[in-house]
């Protein structure tokens, strides 16, 4: 689902949508284990990111990978 940030205010009310809006992201909750957060931890220190920007990109690429492919 496709989750649009309102121009002005705050978000409409909606019960598929959850999560904080921070900025122009919108910050949700996300239960890890403790081994695969620190191979992200590693992974982000050996390429000066932070968690966030890592965790994203893996995101981002798997996207990409199942969509473009």
């Amino acid at each position: 689902m496709l989750v649009k940030k309102p121009t002005k205010g705050r978000p409409p009310a909606s019960k598929k949508t959850k999560g904080v809006w921070k900025g122009e992201r919108l910050q949700i909750s996300h239960t890890i284990t403790p081994d695969l957060l620190s191979k992200v931890d590693q992974l982000a220190a050996a390429m000066g990111q932070s968690r966030a920007a890592v965790i994203n990109l893996a995101i981002y690429r798997l996207l990409e990978q199942e969509f473009h492919s």
